[in-house]
C-alpha cells in the first residue's frame, strides 16, 4: 500500500521555523519534498501493486535532543528516532540497516544544505533506499528506489551490495533540482502563561482603536528564543462581534509601524506588538498565536474608530 498515512501524519504536523539555539529543548526536524519528476521501471519487470508516480515525494522527520547549532559545515547528527518515506517505502530507525544525516546551517541555525540517506536491506531479498540531497554547490536530489530479487537468484550479498541480475522488479522515483524544505517543532510543550495586562483573555473581547499597536504579553517559562511561532502565525481572522459577551478596554497601546516580537529576561516576558489595521474599525478580529510546540492561544478584539 502507498504510505499515505505517513504522509498525512507528517503534513498534519504544523510547519514551524527552526527553533532558536537559545532553547535547548528537543526538536523534531520535518522534511517535505517536492513531487517526483522522473520515474524509472526496469524493462520487462512485472509491475507490483505499488509503483512510483509523480504524486509521490520524499517526506520524513528526525528527532534530536537539541536544535542544530549555527554555522554547521557538513556535521553528522545521530537522531533519537527517524522515519522517511518515498511514497512506496517507509523506513524507520527500527528497520533501517543503515542511515546517515548530515547538515549545513547558517548563522541563525537554519538548514541550508543536507545529505540524508536511509537504507533497508535484506540480503538476497530486497533493497530499499530513500534519500534527499542538497549539497553545497550542487543541484538538489530527492529519490527513492526499490529492488525486488528472485528468491532463487539473490541479487544482494550479505553487505547489501548488488551482485547479479535479473531482478524481479526495479523501480525508482526522483526529483532533480527542486529541493524540499526543513521545518522544526519544539517537542517539549512551552509553559505558557498569559495573556497579561493590558490584554484580557478569552472569552473577553478587548476594545481598542483601529490602527493602534497592541502589546500582547505572555510567558513561556523561560527564554525560548524568538522563533517561537509556527510558520504563518500570529494571524488574525474576522469574527462576528455579537459572539462576544464580555467587554474589556485596552487601556495601553503603543505606536508601531509593524508587528514585532521581543523578550525581556528580567520579567521573563514576551511582548508581541500587534500592529492593527485602521480598516478594521467597526469590526471584530480574533488574534491567533500558534506556538512551535503546536499549542493555540487566542485573544478577541473589537475595533473602534
Amino acid at each position: 500500500m502507498k504510505q499515505l498515512s505517513l504522509v498525512a501524519a507528517i503534513c498534519a504536523v504544523a510547519l514551524a521555523e527552526l527553533v532558536s539555539t537559545a532553547s535547548a529543548a528537543p526538536v523534531k526536524l520535518i522534511y517535505t519534498g517536492n513531487a517526483f519528476t522522473s520515474l524509472f521501471f526496469q524493462p520487462g519487470s512485472t509491475l507490483p501493486a505499488d509503483v512510483y508516480t509523480t504524486a509521490d515525494s520524499v517526506t520524513g522527520s528526525i528527532d534530536l535532543l537539541e536544535p542544530l547549532g549555527p554555522n554547521l559545515t557538513g556535521v553528522f547528527v545521530n537522531p533519537v528516532s527517524f522515519v522517511f518515506s518515498d511514497g512506496v517505502n517507509t523506513i524507520t530507525n527500527a528497520d533501517a540497516t543503515s542511515a546517515s544525516f548530515q547538515f549545513w546551517t547558517d548563522s541563525s541555525g537554519q538548514i541550508v544544505n543536507w545529505a540524508v540517506n536511509v537504507f533497508d536491506i535484506s540480503p538476497g531479498v530486497f533493497r530499499q533506499t530513500v534519500q534527499t540531497l542538497n549539497l553545497p554547490g550542487a543541484a538538489g536530489i530527492d529519490g527513492g528506489s526499490s529492488y525486488r530479487c528472485l528468491p532463487e537468484l539473490p541479487c544482494v550479498d550479505a553487505s547489501g551490495s548488488l551482485i547479479s541480475e535479473p531482478f524481479l522488479f526495479v523501480q525508482s522515483g526522483r526529483n532533480d533540482g527542486s529541493p524540499g524544505t526543513w521545518t522544526a517543532v519544539n517537542t517539549v510543550p512551552f509553559s505558557f502563561r498569559g495573556f497579561f495586562s493590558p490584554v484580557a483573555n478569552d472569552p473577553a473581547v478587548n476594545r481598542v482603536k483601529a490602527g493602534a499597536g497592541v502589546p500582547v504579553k505572555f510567558s513561556l517559562g523561560g527564554d525560548r528564543g524568538l522563533d517561537i511561532f509556527q510558520l504563518g502565525f500570529p494571524e488574525s481572522q474576522p469574527v462576528a462581534c455579537d459572539s462576544f459577551a464580555i467587554l474589556a478596554s485596552v487601556e495601553s497601546t503603543v505606536s508601531a509601524r509593524q508587528s514585532e516580537l521581543t523578550y525581556e529576561a528580567a520579567a521573563d516576558q514576551y511582548t508581541y506588538v500587534w500592529k492593527t489595521n485602521k480598516s478594521w474599525a467597526g469590526t471584530c478580529q480574533q488574534l491567533v498565536l500558534r506556538l512551535a510546540d503546536g499549542s493555540f492561544h487566542i485573544a478577541n478584539f473589537q475595533f473602534d474608530r
